[in-house]
């Protein structure tokens, strides 16, 4: 019984966090209360409770006395997830949400071995991902990105499921550190076939090509990857460090 009655504010908290990321609860606003997500999500008091307490301990929402719970302006680590196409961005004016279409540890080729400074051929994860606007479907970003495979291990970074507490915190707690910084180039480029056929472009379309580093406070490089937007499409980042 413990085990479900956690999963299920997990699950509750997950889509509450789904709605502040894609847009649907601004920063600033106030999420549901206590009693309305009960009366919502038909859960118990002591399972909204507990789902407000997680996503005040992962940083989404702060207590405001007399008020409720309030989403905070985002921070780094939400940064992380706008930037790597999680479903928290805005492109052309539309909410968008993503989908992790594979997620798989492989040998590390010599570009990302570079990136994420481990030897050639080490085992990394490689995560594919797409963003589709939530009203018509139409991608809107496609993106790939490297993380280093702890010797501990990480099971959760090979599945394609959402983790709970974002994949960065969930990967620094394993490593033990926190994550500190992160450096973004941008480009102009051609799609490439594979990204023309996500994006449902013609291929050698001129789409913008970004390309992030994100690194913890002991310099270790947590996360690299590529994301491909099409043209006539703003992809909007805000967060504070």
């Amino acid at each position: 019984m413990p085990e479900q009655r956690e999963a299920l504010y997990l699950r509750v908290a997950s889509d509450i966090r789904d709605q502040v990321e894609s847009g649907q609860i601004a920063v600033g606003a106030y999420i549901p209360s206590v009693r309305e997500i009960a009366e919502r999500w038909d859960v118990s008091v002591t399972t909204a409770t507990k789902a407000q307490a997680h996503l005040q301990s992962i940083g989404l929402v702060q207590a405001v006395p007399g008020h409720g719970m309030m989403v905070k302006a985002r921070d780094l680590s939400s940064a992380v997830d706008l930037l790597r196409g999680a479903g928290a961005g805005l492109a052309g004016g539309h909410h968008a949400e993503g989908e992790i279409l594979s997620s798989e540890l492989v040998p590390a080729p010599a570009d990302v071995a570079e990136a994420l400074d481990v030897p050639e051929g080490a085992p990394v994860v490689r995560r594919e991902r797409i963003s589709r606007q939530k009203s018509s479907g139409t991608p809107v970003q496609t993106s790939v990105n490297w993380l280093p495979y702890p010797s501990t291990g990480a099971p959760a970074l090979l599945s394609t499921d959402r983790i709970p507490q974002g994949t960065f915190t969930y990967l620094a707690e394993i490593l033990g550190v926190r994550l500190a910084g992160g450096r973004q180039m941008l480009s102009a480029e051609a799609a490439t076939a594979l990204q023309a056929e996500r994006l449902g472009l013609e291929e050698g379309t001129p789409v913008l090509v970004s390309r992030e580093w994100f690194t913890s406070d002991q310099g270790v490089v947590l996360d690299y990857g590529e994301s491909v937007a099409p043209p006539s499409q703003w992809v909007t980042y805000e967060f504070t460090a």
